[in-house]
């Protein structure tokens, strides 16, 4: 539940966990046909067949980060997650101690895939958020498509890339490694019931493959990242959530995920809000600027606005002009425009290939998914 900084009123956030979805694919070698396999091994094993992608998505693309601990400088620029409502306190973070999950051998499989596979989201938590939700930190579709949000303070920008088969493959083999398609949420929730702290984030994570898990769970960084901050700094506190190995390399894994050749994403299906601006909207934002497109107008879009409507769908070309109008990254609050006289605060929502019903997206009729697809490099 968050406010609403245009009116003051509480806003509840609800979504289909379908963060980071997860796949299993088997890798020969002894190390792996052992019951215990630590999904994290040194980076000197020649046994297995990493695949080097060299760019972290979820950190900033430019300025300091939000979060470093989850955070590593490539080719000097520093990268964060996408920034949750509440900081993060400062301090140390604690380094996961490397244990291992009891799995069964990796495997081979072939299945009908969902047009999801994986989506990984942080959101909620206290203060002010956006006026519309932007897209997950991280979805991966069954064709391989990747779609991130890379967040650097309250700005955003969408991009894109697509994975080969064998890379997607690889990916997928490394969240079965995990063991997040066995882990049951329900003893973090309970645990979270009578001991966790009010205010925070909720990270999400779904995974659909031969088989599907999705979990929704508050204040998991905190969890994994500052169990032993935690303590110290509030002795007389009750202990946080135990959190599994299962459950801290998914989420390690999907936070940390880095991919080759992002492009901006370009969609071709979008939504439109407009709204008239409060004070500090007309104060903080950039100026107004002329709203450049005859059709939708802004006054068409802002009486599709108002509820129970939502808002302007717009498709094809003209999705793809609309959305190339608005600043590189946006502010989450939207952007200013005016026409007629008047000045709107306008906010778009790209739509993910398939996101909307009438998108002709298909899944391919089947994946396949073998150990020799080797597993996606350690973070």
């Amino acid at each position: 539940m968050t406010v609403n900084p245009r009116t003051g009123l509480l806003a509840v956030t609800v979504l289909t966990l379908a963060a980071l979805p997860v796949a299993s694919c088997a890798i020969s070698g002894p190390s792996l046909a052992t019951p215990a396999y630590n999904v994290f091994p040194p980076a000197s094993s020649s046994q297995l067949p990493f695949v080097t992608p060299s760019y972290n998505p979820l950190c900033p693309l430019n300025g300091p980060s939000d979060q470093p601990w989850v955070c590593r400088k490539l080719d000097s620029a520093t990268k964060t997650p996408r920034p949750t409502k509440t900081p993060p306190p400062s301090a140390t973070p604690t380094t996961p101690t490397p244990t291992s999950t009891s799995l069964p051998p990796l495997e081979a499989h072939r299945w009908s895939p969902q047009r999801l596979l994986v989506r990984y989201d942080v959101f909620g938590g206290d203060g002010p958020c956006c006026l519309h939700e932007s897209p997950a930190n991280l979805t991966i579709l069954s064709d391989g498509t990747v779609v991130i949000t890379a967040t650097h303070d309250e700005t955003f920008r969408t991009l894109t890339t697509r994975l080969p088969r064998q890379q997607l493959c690889s990916l997928l083999n490394t969240i079965d490694r995990t063991g997040f398609l066995d882990y049951d949420p329900q003893p973090y929730l309970d645990q979270f019931s009578v001991s966790g702290p009010d205010g925070g984030n909720t990270t999400a994570i779904e995974v659909n493959v031969w088989r599907t898990n999705k979990v929704a769970l508050p204040d998991l960084w905190l969890s994994i990242l500052y169990r032993d901050e935690w303590l110290s700094d509030c002795p007389e506190c009750p202990p946080l959530p135990d959190v599994p190995p299962s459950l801290r390399d998914i989420y390690l894994l999907l936070s940390q995920i880095q991919f080759d050749d992002l492009v901006p994403f370009a969609p071709s299906q979008l939504q439109l809000w407009a709204d008239e601006p409060i004070d500090w909207e007309l104060a903080e934002l950039p100026p107004a600027r002329p709203w450049p497109i005859v059709s939708p107008s802004l006054s068409t879009v802002f009486v599709d606005s108002q509820y129970p409507s939502d808002g302007t769908k717009l498709s094809g070309q003209l999705a793809r002009v609309a959305y190339s109008v608005f600043d590189t990254p946006l502010s989450i609050f939207g952007q200013l425009f005016t026409e007629g006289g008047q000045t709107y605060v306008v906010f778009p929502r790209a739509l993910l290939p398939g996101e909307d019903p009438s998108d002709p997206y298909k899944s391919p009729t089947h994946l396949q998914c073998s150990p020799a697809d080797g597993l996606w490099p350690p973070p």
